[in-house]
């Protein structure tokens, strides 16, 4: 059922249930990150930079606001949002089915082209 609606992450909690939820669960928890993380390091991206950049590819999004409580945090954030994303990394992820074929990932940068 979760994985019907788009769910991909299961947070299994090791330290609940004596270990029981992975192996119920199986490796996928472990494997998954990893997965991730290689896909992401062959596009040469940061998981910071793609995860402030996939929301914007949904239509209904215009804007994300992060919590922030620092200039540092502001620029940080800023900067993050203006590294461009290589489309091959959201095209990847869909072909491992780390995020689902029909959910649009934005692989611009800066603001989006519907705000003005």
């Amino acid at each position: 059922m979760a994985r019907d609606a788009g769910i991909r992450y299961y947070d299994t909690a090791p330290h609940l249930g004596l270990g029981l939820s992975e192996k119920r669960r199986g490796a996928a928890p472990i494997t998954r990150p990893r997965t991730i993380a290689d896909v992401r390091t062959a596009h040469g991206t940061a998981l910071p930079a793609a995860a402030t950049a996939f929301p914007y590819g949904r239509p209904s999004i215009i804007d994300v606001t992060l919590g922030m409580r620092s200039p540092e945090q502001v620029a940080r954030y800023v900067e993050l949002r203006r590294r461009h994303i290589p489309e091959g990394l959201w095209d990847d992820l869909r072909a491992q089915e780390l995020i689902r074929s029909d959910v649009p990932a934005d692989s611009g940068h800066g603001r989006s082209s519907r705000c003005h």
